[in-house]
């Protein structure tokens, strides 16, 4: 089906300041990049070499779970 999320994502919201967004906006549209894509470049940047423990591996396990029975109800 169209429109439909990926099971493998979550969303999130973050109130940022004024200022931060405005710097975001500037960064993103220099770089020709979203604003979301840009902040995924930054976390990655910042946690791709953190690794993952066993309660984070079981709650992606299970996120993505509840993810794909939201899908089949649907």
């Amino acid at each position: 089906m169209p429109n439909q999320p990926d099971i493998n994502k979550v969303v999130t919201f973050v109130r940022v300041p004024l200022e931060l967004m405005a710097r975001l906006r500037s960064l993103a549209a220099e770089r020709k990049m979203t604003i979301t894509q840009l902040i995924n470049f930054i976390l990655h940047e910042e946690l791709d070499g953190r690794p993952l423990s066993d309660t984070d591996l079981e709650w992606i396990r299970n996120t993505r779970s509840q993810n794909e029975d939201k899908r089949r109800k649907n």
